[in-house]
């Protein structure tokens, strides 16, 4: 499903009443295995590196967040991670993905993508990191 199309959707589900959470059960049938593995989220961190980060700063993998981050990560070749609302501050920062991953190159459309999709799940935090996954250095 492309974006407009997802979008108009989404507008024309608000019109009719539809609440945010059956919304996503309408276009959120997608593969899950991209973006949890196992009970393990974000499918796309390395086994290695899974140890690294606390699995808590993510926002818990709801249908409406899987189907979201999987949406993004197809339509714009990227890896996502869902964040709770208001988890950064520095001393977080500094123990996170964000810490490890480098993030990823968006330009002003796939920005103002990922605000429209942070508002759809209530204000928690999209963070796309580059794909192919590279280290920070």
């Amino acid at each position: 499903m492309t974006f407009s199309c997802l979008f108009h959707l989404v507008i024309s589900l608000k019109q009719t009443g539809v609440s945010r959470k059956n919304r996503y059960k309408i276009y959120g049938q997608q593969d899950s295995m991209k973006y949890i593995e196992n009970g393990f989220y974000p499918a796309w961190v390395p086994h290695r590196d899974r140890s690294l980060f606390d699995i808590n700063e993510l926002a818990k993998p709801t249908h409406q967040i899987v189907a979201a981050a999987n949406f993004l990560m197809e339509r714009m070749e990227i890896n996502i991670a869902v964040y709770k609302p208001h988890y950064f501050n520095a001393k977080n920062h500094l123990k996170g993905l964000c810490s490890i991953f480098e993030a990823a190159k968006l330009g002003e459309t796939e920005l103002n993508l990922i605000r429209k999709v942070e508002e759809e799940l209530e204000n928690n935090i999209v963070v796309a990191y580059s794909k192919p996954l590279q280290y920070i250095k």
